[in-house]
């Protein structure tokens, strides 16, 4: 473990009232982080809203009831299309078609069998004005009808999110097989997937079966710390922090010396924990496939600011390159081989250490130490922190304001600092063993715009067209087009129409496909982690730590 301290900026500015409003809001949320678990529950809502009327319809004949919770579940299906809405709607109705759409129609056609009778059965209408006409004539009139109207466009729209579920899968072949991968490893089809993986419980599987966690290991203390996030206060002694992180892996790795996943929360940069909020589908995909999962706490913000965060990444790169992981777990892992994965200002938090390897900026007291990875996998994480991000970044992250200050060169360079899309993208991707890039992102995400992204990512394939000479077509990434799937070079990029912030936190098609996609970038790391161990080919990776 290690110990860090923060490189400030000059003339220190007290937060603002603002900043102080957020803490306190910080502090009001943690009971919301703390229900993470109870959020399967959100997911039977849309069900709930079909089955409970469809009950009543058939035995209290509350059509009314029937009609205005029809009406519920409809806006839903709306809002799914709608970015402002989306997270949260998103969550429960978007990438679960199978188990939303389909029983609410099935339902409703039940609910309308009831409405005219067994009989109905052998002589089901063969038009609208038929139907229309049979449940008007029933005990439901005009309102059934109109239910099973709105029944049948929630029905439709699942139909659409369900195509372009399947279409994610052809998306990331798509962008593998640009990228150089071994799609042969990438399913083609849904064969694996069975029922109940789609079944709202399951929506937030907690890692189980053989995976094993070993909890709170501390991996960094960092000392003269005055406060600290709510979440972060167990973890004090004294005026020292101690990090810590959960630590992952399959009984079967004690004996295959594993690389390292370095997982990191998101959270808006104030929120979550190590094992609130987490993507928990990949972390079990990546225990399974052989790798010692390492998902660290850090410090939050307004307590802490930019780069805090970046040191703590940084430091835990450390805690692994210098043998206090092995010490820790008692057997051997492979130090040498690090894949970072992130969602959301994780995802921003990995990018920002994925693109400063080895910056002393960031390693204060231990500026020797190899932070280099090999790998990275990136899930919507913001780009640019001087645009759509602005506010919360001069709020609580950076804690000074860039609006009106961009010619003021303190705080244009800091903002410069934490905006990955400012960087030289050409000296991490200019390697003999290109660094492994896998990115997935929702085109209907309101809190990270798919716009942001695209303009990074089509700078990051220029950086590497420059380097290897390949062309490169920036047209997907124009705007009001969508690249869907591209890829060089070992680096990914995958878009999901109609997909939500935080998507892939939900077991569903997408994250399903999401994960496929992860194992294949994860296994083409370990082989050539492995081939770096035994000399074969070439390798950029020297383990030097202080």
């Amino acid at each position: 473990m290690s110990d860090t301290s923060t490189p400030m900026l000059q003339e220190e500015q007290l937060p603002s009232a603002k900043a102080l409003k957020t803490a306190a809001f910080a502090q009001s949320l943690r009971c919301v982080s703390c229900m993470r678990n109870a959020l399967p529950a959100l997911s039977y809502a849309p069900i709930m809203s079909t089955l409970i009327p469809t009950v009543l319809l058939l035995s209290v004949s509350s059509s009314k009831l029937y009609f205005g919770l029809s009406v519920t579940a409809a806006f839903f299906s709306v809002m799914t299309f709608n970015r402002n809405w989306s997270f949260l709607i998103g969550t429960i109705t978007a990438d679960m078609p199978l188990v939303i759409g389909l029983p609410h129609f099935l339902l409703a056609l039940l609910s309308l069998i009831g409405a005219a009778g067994p009989s109905s059965l052998s002589n089901l209408p063969t038009n609208a004005s038929y139907l229309h006409h049979s449940i008007s004539a029933s005990s439901y009139g005009n309102l059934g009808f109109a239910a099973f109207v709105l029944s049948c466009f929630n029905f439709l729209v699942s139909v659409y999110h369900l195509y372009h579920s399947l279409q994610a899968r052809t998306n990331t072949r798509i962008a593998l097989q640009q990228a150089g991968y071994n799609i042969a490893a990438y399913p083609s089809t849904l064969s694996s997937i069975f029922p109940f993986e789609l079944a709202p419980f399951a929506t937030t599987r907690r890692t189980k079966e053989a995976v094993l966690c070993k909890k709170d290991v501390i991996y960094s203390r960092v000392p003269n710390v005055t406060s600290c996030a709510p979440i972060l206060e167990k973890y004090m002694d004294g005026t020292t922090l101690n990090l810590s992180a959960d630590i992952y892996h399959h009984p079967s790795s004690t004996s295959t010396t594993p690389p390292v996943l370095l997982y990191v929360h998101g959270g808006a940069w104030f929120l979550g924990a190590k094992d609130l909020g987490v993507i928990m589908p990949l972390i079990d995909r990546a225990a399974k496939d052989g790798y010692v999962v390492v998902s660290i706490d850090y410090r939050l913000c307004p307590a802490s600011k930019f780069p805090d965060f970046i040191i703590d990444v940084k430091s835990a790169i450390k805690y692994i390159r210098d043998g206090s992981l092995q010490a820790d777990l008692g057997f051997d892992v492979d130090s040498s081989t690090i894949v970072l994965a992130g969602d959301s200002a994780g995802g921003h938090i990995n990018n920002l250490v994925a693109l400063s390897q080895n910056d002393p900026y960031f390693q204060p007291g231990f500026e020797k130490t190899d932070t280099s990875v090999q790998g990275f996998i990136d899930m919507f994480g913001p780009a640019d922190g001087r645009k759509k991000h602005e506010d919360i970044f001069s709020e609580i992250v950076i804690q000074r304001r860039y609006k009106g200050n961009e010619d003021v060169p303190e705080i244009s360079a800091a903002f410069d600092r934490v905006s990955p899309i400012t960087y030289d993208l050409a000296s991490t991707f200019d390697k003999p063993s290109p660094i492994r890039w896998l990115h997935f992102h929702g085109t209907n995400d309101g809190l990270v715009p798919i716009e942001e992204n695209r303009a990074y990512y089509s700078k990051i394939f220029a950086a590497v067209s420059a380097i290897t000479g390949a062309p490169f077509d920036p047209a997907p990434f124009e705007v009001g087009k969508g690249s869907a799937g591209v890829g060089m070079r070992k680096v990914a990029h995958v878009e999901l129409k109609g997909s939500f912030h935080g998507f892939c936190g939900f077991l569903s098609i997408k994250t399903l496909a999401f994960c496929d996609a992860a194992s294949v970038v994860l296994e083409d790391v370990k082989v050539e982690g492995r081939k770096r161990r035994e000399g074969v080919g070439v390798g950029d990776v020297k383990v030097v730590t202080n």
